[in-house]
């Protein structure tokens, strides 16, 4: 352990000895090094950066009221506008208008170019969250030029195409959806006027058997059956009469043949008119005083009454039967018999219109709920066709409102917060980075020179180099026997190079601090 120690402690020792021999090739290497990466650093072009800051506006109206009708999140809205601004038409346009990159459009051409500058502009999207990608509300444009006001410049005009084509997206999006609203409605319009035509022809052709008609439908029929009662009731009534009548005309017959007297007759009469009271308050029990029938038997009444009235006349004269032959009375019962016959046809005619009308609306029935059944169908296809265009003529009225309101530049907008800003300093080089970079280049390049001068030139600086060398026991040392003019030469020498190397060393901070200073 003592002899690895010895040799570690002889080692460093040589190294100490073999730099401060070597001390000028590491100080010339540190600060050749040093002097060519900085003097690069201001040799290459620079390159100015300016920035601007776009803020994404939401919509000033509330959404509650009027909701957009372009959904698109902003990363999608600016892809699309990034990839229309760095289109190779607007980028020539720029370079043309701005004399940017003169020698490489001399050198390389037109294309090469464009794609120079698409690398020369950034793109960076400002984020509310961190934690949520998507929460974006804003985007941060940048430009690096030959100059600062030409990076000024530029990125001015590449926020105005940014906000021009927001404007742009944002109308043709909008406009889009509302001329796709527009022909969906119209499409709509025309089926549901081809439902609504389906409608009318269905009802048209099933009029009177419709399901809204079913309810009016039975009424007729009840009060065609009612009717039907009553005609019947009318016509039992009117046999009746007929009856009473012939039984009456051919007592006349007998009384005239035979010779007797009338006296038989009115008693009849009177039963009959007994009959036909009750009858008429009957009938004014479930009519009015209008109705035909009750119209009718006050009329029978009235004549009867009349009849009964003649004959009683006659019996109290004592005119014999041949003088009352063609007297009223008879005439009169004959004449109430022939109305009576007529008033029967009549009514039978009346019962069978009314049965056939029953028939009508008893088959109207039958068929009710057939078509029920079909008008659903029909009626459901309307409405369905009625909601579709409910829906879609609300949806494009909003998307109305939602255009307007990007015209008028009320909707979600871009807004310059920070203005392209005048760049002091250049991007690159970055002079500082280049000065610190080239004093690690320095004495990478001393020490290599140092290394490879000692490789080429070997010095003897310890007696154990000296034994490893000759192999041979030192006897003695022999010292330096500098006379006093070479001590003094030695001594002004050492203090050149002293001075010589502290002025080296003293550049290389004050370049560096130059750097720093000047960007």
């Amino acid at each position: 352990m003592p002899d690895q120690e010895q040799e570690q402690s002889l080692s460093i020792s040589q190294y100490v000895q073999m730099v401060r021999h070597r001390k000028w090739w590491l100080i010339s290497g540190l600060f050749i090094g040093w002097a060519i990466v900085t003097a690069v650093s201001w040799v290459l072009p620079a390159k100015y950066r300016s920035e601007a800051v776009v803020l994404v506006e939401r919509q000033q109206v509330n959404e509650t009221l009027v909701k957009p009708n372009v959904q698109t999140s902003l990363q999608q809205r600016l892809d699309a506008m990034t990839q229309r601004v760095l289109s190779r038409s607007r980028l020539k346009s720029l370079i043309d208008k701005d004399k940017l990159y003169p020698k490489q459009v001399k050198s390389t051409g037109i294309d090469d170019v464009i794609d120079l500058m698409r690398k020369d502009i950034e793109i960076e999207l400002v984020v509310a969250n961190k934690k949520k990608a998507d929460d974006l509300t804003g985007f941060k444009v940048s430009y690096g030029g030959s100059s600062a006001k030409v990076a000024q410049q530029v990125t001015g005009e590449l926020v105005q195409f940014f906000l021009d084509e927001n404007d742009a997206i944002s109308q043709e999006n909008s406009k889009q959806a509302t001329d796709f609203f527009k022909s969906e409605l119209e499409n709509a319009k025309k089926d549901l006027d081809d439902q609504e035509l389906k409608l009318r022809e269905f009802k048209a052709r099933h009029l009177g058997v419709l399901p809204e008609q079913l309810a009016s439908n039975l009424q007729i029929l009840n009060g065609l059956q009612g009717r039907l009662q009553a005609a019947n009731d009318g016509l039992s009534r009117a046999q009746q009469q007929q009856t009473y009548l012939q039984s009456l005309l051919s007592q006349y017959h007998t009384n005239t043949d035979t010779g007797e007297a009338e006296g038989s007759a009115p008693p009849m009469i009177e039963q009959h008119l007994t009959e036909m009271k009750a009858q008429l308050a009957a009938l004014r029990a479930r009519y009015t005083d209008k109705h035909p029938d009750v119209v009718r038997l006050e009329q029978d009444i009235a004549q009867t009454e009349s009849l009964q009235k003649s004959m009683e006349a006659d019996v109290k004269s004592g005119k014999s039967s041949g003088q009352r032959e063609g007297l009223a009375p008879l005439a009169q019962v004959k004449s109430q018999l022939k109305a009576n016959e007529l008033d029967i046809a009549g009514r039978r005619k009346d019962i069978k219109d009314i049965e056939s009308e029953i028939s009508v609306y008893q088959a109207r029935l039958n068929q009710t709920p057939q078509t029920e059944q079909e008008l659903a169908g029909v009626i459901r296809d309307h409405a369905q066709s009625q909601s579709n265009y409910d829906s879609l003529l609300a949806r494009m009225q909003q998307s109305e409102l939602a255009s307007n309101l990007v015209t008028r530049q009320q909707g979600e907008q871009f807004r310059v917060v920070d203005p392209p800003s005048l760049p002091a300093t250049p991007e690159f080089p970055d002079h500082l980075k280049f000065s610190l970079g080239g004093i690690g280049a320095g004495l990478a390049l001393g020490l290599i020179l140092t290394v490879g001068r000692e490789i080429t030139n070997q010095f003897v600086y310890t007696d154990q180099q000296a034994l490893s060398l000759v192999r041979a026991p030192i006897l003695t040392s022999v010292p330096s026997l500098a006379t006093e003019s070479e001590k003094s030469k030695q001594k002004r020498s050492a203090i050149i190079q002293t001075v010589a190397a502290s002025l080296l060393l003293i550049m290389i901070p004050l370049g560096t601090l130059f750097a720093y200073l000047h960007g």
